[in-house]
């Protein structure tokens, strides 16, 4: 079965946000936004950054004890994504020390929440695709670092640069599991690997007893307009390439799932604008388009 989860939260929930939160308020809506999700059978979250920082300002291990239990309680997995400041593959050693205790932040707030395994912390291989030590780098610091962290985390291709490709020789290396992530490899896919393959590497990277995450997106593809000024006409103004569609293409996502029939379970996070209604909304458009390939979705 893949479950569905989503990296940020839509119009559904939109007065539980907590990206400009203070550290009580944070916390609050982080406990809020599991019981939303839990309503609507969303068991997949990333907690964004906002909760990480308010749980470090001031100690609230309790509290983050208790949010963890509720969301153990409903089967619900809590994850995290490292910012594009995280470089453990940096040439110079304060980058790298600063990345370490970045990550180590993180894992103390999965630790608090009580994760387990499951609390996966994401990262890409931040640095030039020219320069031939970042992975080397990458390698041997993720072999020194603290347990806790290292047990947690997974890496991403960029939709520029590092593609899946590297990245399966980086995990041939060290052993550090990779996060599919079906838009980047249509940004950035040289060796060509079918998204078949693609899964089937992917997947085969995690240790057995943690399941894998798969990211999913569709490439944006409606204009951006900008008002005139003086009384001339607006602009239409291109999308970025790479950027991200408020909604899911419900036939790229279905190629995706088809894709992966056979495949050992997997969460597959949506990082769609729209959140938790992209989900929601990509649900109904599968039993409407693609019943048998809803199935396979819980």
């Amino acid at each position: 079965m893949i479950r569905l989860g989503i990296a940020s939260i839509g119009e559904l929930h939109a007065g539980q946000r907590h990206q400009d939160a203070g550290s009580a308020t944070a916390l609050l809506h982080l406990r809020d936004t599991i019981e939303h999700l839990a309503r609507h059978q969303i068991l997949c979250y990333r907690i964004p950054a906002s909760v990480v920082r308010a749980a470090c300002a001031v100690d609230q291990h309790v509290f983050l004890a208790t949010i963890g239990a509720r969301a153990r309680d409903l089967g619900m997995r809590l994850t995290a994504h490292a910012g594009m400041g995280c470089a453990l593959g940096a040439a110079d050693h304060e980058s790298a020390s600063a990345s370490v205790a970045g990550l180590t932040q993180i894992a103390n707030v999965l630790d608090a929440l009580g994760c387990g395994s499951a609390g996966t912390i994401v990262v890409h291989l931040v640095g030039s695709i020219h320069d031939s030590q970042v992975p080397v780098r990458f390698a041997r610091r993720y072999a020194a670092l603290p347990a806790q962290v290292q047990q947690r985390l997974a890496i991403e291709p960029d939709g520029a640069g590092w593609s899946l490709g590297d990245l399966h020789v980086l995990h041939v290396q060290c052993g550090i599991p990779i996060v599919l992530d079906a838009l980047h490899l249509q940004l950035n896919n040289p060796q060509r690997i079918s998204v078949a393959e693609a899964l089937r590497i992917a997947l085969g990277s995690w240790p057995t007893d943690v399941r894998p995450k798969v990211h999913l997106s569709t490439q944006r593809t409606e204009a951006h307009t900008r008002p005139g000024r003086a009384g001339q006409a607006y602009r239409i103004i291109a999308p970025r390439r790479g950027e991200h569609a408020d909604f899911l293409n419900p036939f790229e996502a279905g190629a995706l799932l088809a894709a992966a029939r056979g495949a050992r379970p997997f969460d597959l996070m949506i990082e769609a604008r729209a959140g938790d209604l992209a989900l929601i909304r990509l649900r109904e458009d599968l039993d409407r388009y693609q019943p048998a390939l809803a199935a396979l979705v819980g």
